[in-house]
């Protein structure tokens, strides 16, 4: 899967472009920009040069890294034909909780659990209502005390199946 969760933009919309502007999502609070995963890119210059940057391994870049310069770029640098990306494995599962609150209450609460080892990998705030994405990427050994932290202190109610960020999914429904 994609370590960074670009918006799609409709059918048009390209890998390229979302790195181009440098949009990572929801998820980029955890797992980092988008510049962190690009391994290599294939780029089309002003005077119609191909241009080749990076490699396909993490451990192949010796001077510039201008891969991930072009992240966030707007193409100004350049227009990206190709691209290595680095990609992470599915979690074993993951669940998006909702919250209604207000923004203030909101940004409280994600610094509160922004201490606890939560295994929170999103969040997102619209409409009075937060949403936070716990994805576990491994089974735990024993159970820890914390684990119910965020539901002690919150009433939630799980996310409505068509909503957009609304996903329960465990490794068996892939």
């Amino acid at each position: 899967m994609l370590p960074f969760e670009p918006p799609h933009f409709g059918r048009n919309a390209t890998l390229g472009g979302c790195i181009a502007a440098g949009l990572a999502g929801p998820r980029r609070a955890w797992t980092g920009e988008q510049r962190d995963f690009v391994l290599g890119t294939v780029v089309m210059n002003g005077r119609r040069q191909v241009l080749h940057f990076g490699g396909q391994v993490v451990k192949n870049v010796a001077g510039y890294d201008v891969s991930r310069l072009l992240a966030g770029s707007l193409g100004t640098l350049g227009l990206i034909l190709e691209l290595s990306i680095k990609v992470l494995p599915w979690p074993v599962a993951e669940a998006t909780l909702k919250f209604d609150m207000h923004a203030t209450d909101g940004v409280r609460k994600l610094n509160e659990w922004g201490g606890h080892p939560l295994p929170i990998c999103g969040s997102a705030w619209r409409d009075s209502t937060l949403a936070l994405r716990l994805a576990a990427r491994k089974r735990p050994s024993r159970p820890r005390a914390t684990r119910s932290a965020a539901k002690s202190s919150m009433r939630w109610k799980p996310a409505a199946s068509g909503s957009a960020c609304a996903s329960k999914r465990t490794r068996s429904s892939r």
